[in-house]
């Protein structure tokens, strides 16, 4: 049997949490995989495919609206008497960087029977930084008044509970585990190989959550939500080692109440002035993967090229007390997203020409490139490079 599965949780829009095929031996059909992967990410895809800065996917910061929130708080107005009531907006740019590890292990257990899990442990390093937008604060400010805003916002993160602008973390993904019901056919359909399945899956929440005390932090996976997925996928071998591929997936987080950071006037969520419990229903993620593999091109070299499609419908933020009231609108409006990804791997098999082929390794080099060709919206531009090595036995 020849098994191409390989399991991978889609639902996060900050970096390529992305289905990769492993590559297939013949009489081999179970597999184990350990990667590398650095990657990195400064810049986002808004819900018109535009590029912008990283934050702005949670939305506009706006100091003047800020202060009103802590006005709506009963607390007082944070700024100067002759800067109250207009619009302060201020540019956030940002980055992600990370490295880490991915593991992998799929077990066949019959022709038609196999399990996998898979996870990853990652460092990650987010910041933000603030530029007042001059062009559009109608304010006559004197020298020194500058530096007195930005003061002014530091105190006013500090007064919520803010801690910096820099957010290190370390820790494991969400755990997949999946079980594939699946069979192979020679010689059928005028395919020379074809190999299909189908799987259901649990994701189990171990990943490293959001820090709400570091607006630029960044989860490692779906929040603390406990997840189950379907999948399809199929292989056809064209002719000798020329395969094609696809994989189609469909996700769902279970909804959970959480104590989050809450938008009062509609600020970012990462900066919202009050704390509270929420009711946090996660909308339906649904991937898409075909992909063309050519392999043993030269003595166990080979190429593949994949595509892959993401889609996260909204959430569902709901207060469970009212008190105080805060504006969800944005929160929801802006949870919806979508990603498009262009994967580009190289693979040299050290098996492919010796006769005993035992425990030689395949190893793999590829490219996982943000794109905006279908579906980009609301989504990080994370550029990933991976470096991984796998068995078949």
């Amino acid at each position: 049997m020849i098994d191409s599965s390989y399991a991978m949780v889609f639902d996060n829009r900050f970096f390529p949490l992305l289905w990769k095929p492993y590559i297939t031996v013949e009489g081999r059909p179970s597999h184990v995989r350990v990667e590398f992967f650095a990657l990195t990410g400064k810049s986002a895809y808004d819900q018109n495919k535009n590029e912008i800065l990283l934050p702005a996917i949670y939305g506009n910061y706006d100091q003047g609206e800020l202060a009103k929130a802590f006005v709506d708080l009963g607390c007082p107005n944070p700024l100067k008497s002759e800067w109250q009531g207009v619009s302060i907006p201020w540019k956030i740019d940002g980055k992600l960087q990370g490295q880490g590890f991915s593991f992998s292990y799929h077990q066949a257990i019959s022709d038609w029977f196999s399990f996998g899990i898979d996870s990853f442990i990652m460092h990650l390093h987010s910041w933000h930084e603030f530029f007042l937008e001059l062009d559009k604060v109608f304010l006559k400010l004197q020298p020194g008044d500058l530096f007195e805003l930005d003061e002014t916002r530091r105190a006013m993160h500090h007064q919520i509970g803010l801690c910096g602008d820099h957010a290190h973390h370390s820790g494991i993904g969400d755990i997949d585990f999946y079980l594939r019901f699946g069979y192979s056919w020679d010689y059928c359909y005028k395919f020379r190989h074809i190999n299909a399945g189908a799987r259901f899956g649990v994701i189990l929440p171990a990943a490293q959550e959001r820090d709400e005390c570091f607006p630029a932090s960044i989860p490692f996976g779906g929040e603390h939500h406990w997840g189950i997925y379907g999948a399809v996928d199929a292989e056809f071998e064209l002719k000798e080692d020329w395969k094609a591929g696809l994989f189609f997936w469909l996700g769902k987080r279970f909804a959970k109440i959480q104590e989050r950071r809450l938008p009062v006037r509609g600020e970012p969520q990462p900066y919202g002035v009050a704390c509270g419990r929420v009711y946090i229903e996660p909308g339906l993620t649904v991937a898409f993967s075909p992909y063309l593999s050519l392999e043993n091109l030269r003595d166990g070299f080979g190429l593949r090229g994949q595509y892959t499609l993401t889609v996260h419908d909204n959430d569902k933020w709901k207060t469970v007390f009212q008190t105080p009231t805060v504006n969800l609108y944005n929160v929801n409006k802006l949870s919806r997203w979508g990603s498009d990804y262009f994967s580009v791997s190289a693979f040299y098999d050290f098996g492919k020409m010796c006769l005993e082929c035992d425990w030689y390794p395949i190893v793999t080099l590829s490219w996982d490139i943000p794109a905006s060709v279908f579906v980009a919206d609301m989504f990080v531009k994370t550029h990933k490079i991976t470096l991984g090595v796998e068995w078949s036995f």
